[in-house]
């Protein structure tokens, strides 16, 4: 028995879709229109948060490589994933900074 792949009917890349199948559409990014090809621009603060039961912020002992960047450093001890979260989002809005939710 022969196969499409195998006699070389098949040429196109496997896509995301393929593999994942179709996004739900609040998670699909928009499709670029002709004409219409500029880039978004960044606005506002890059937030850097570590690792949800860290004690430093790995991310400041290479603070020269970020301009305007803001380091979240929570508590010292395990917490909860939402309390983590929360946290990150009240820093976030204590910086002057919506967080962009998918």
């Amino acid at each position: 028995m022969h196969t499409i792949v195998s006699e070389g009917l098949y040429k196109n890349d496997i896509t995301d879709e393929m593999r994942f199948g179709i996004k739900p559409a609040h998670l699909q990014q928009p499709k670029a229109v002709a004409g219409n090809l500029t880039k978004p621009t960044a606005t506002g603060k890059l937030i850097l948060v570590h690792g949800y039961c860290a004690t430093q912020n790995p991310w400041e002992q290479q603070s020269s490589d970020w301009t305007d960047a803001v380091y979240f450093l929570g508590p010292p001890h395990t917490m909860s994933h939402d309390d983590f979260s929360t946290r990150v989002v009240a820093f976030a809005e204590a910086q002057g900074e919506s967080l962009i939710r998918l």
